[in-house]
């Protein structure tokens, strides 16, 4: 068989994926300012564009969406998690801008429609502070569920014990925020939402 070599980055080298640049250290606030110059520029092309108003809320979802979501959950945050939802919130308001300039929707019309799914007579929108939220709680079940984070499970379980931010400490601000009851011992249980 042919084999390959992949090459190792140097320090400071960059290469994409889904169109953002990774790097072996991310600062956050580059992190955070790639996306929104990424959900801009994507959202005023598809916005603008020329389709209709479920094709672009369809490649919205899954063109900016996806590019979010995978710098949610590779990205290693620092501050507070609030901070960081209220950034998030900040995206959806600046999309939901872009929304009402480009006259997709009207600037008095109510905003929680535009999230509800559209079988349910919304317009199906998918929202980054909940995108954001959601990429934390999936990182919490892969860190407690796969057999090869238990090194990790371990490390930000004494963190925890510690008060010191990891993904476990953030997932259960959401899920208490949320009022989600989960249980890792044995099987996996989920009651709330």
């Amino acid at each position: 068989g042919k084999s390959e070599t992949v090459r190792t980055l140097e320090i400071g080298e960059v290469y994409k994926y889904l169109g953002l640049e990774q790097r072996l250290s991310q600062d956050p606030k580059h992190c955070w300012t790639g996306l929104k110059d990424k959900i801009v520029n994507r959202a005023k092309t598809i916005f603008s564009s020329d389709l209709t108003i479920g094709q672009k809320v369809t490649m919205y979802n899954t063109i900016v969406i996806p590019a979010a979501r995978f710098i949610f959950q590779n990205a290693v945050f620092q501050g507070h998690l609030e901070s960081e939802i209220k950034t998030a919130r900040d995206f959806d308001t600046l999309v939901r801008k872009l929304l009402v300039a480009e006259k997709v929707r009207f600037a008095k019309s109510n905003k929680s429609r535009l999230y509800v799914r559209a079988e349910l007579g919304g317009l199906g929108l998918k929202s980054l502070k909940t995108e954001f939220m959601t990429s934390v709680l999936i990182k919490e079940m892969y860190i407690n569920i796969h057999p090869a984070m238990a090194p990790c499970r371990v490390l930000f379980q004494k963190m925890s014990r510690r008060q010191k931010r990891n993904p476990l400490t953030d997932a259960s601000k959401i899920r208490q925020m949320l009022r989600i009851n989960c249980s890792y011992e044995g099987s996996p249980t989920f009651q709330g939402i």
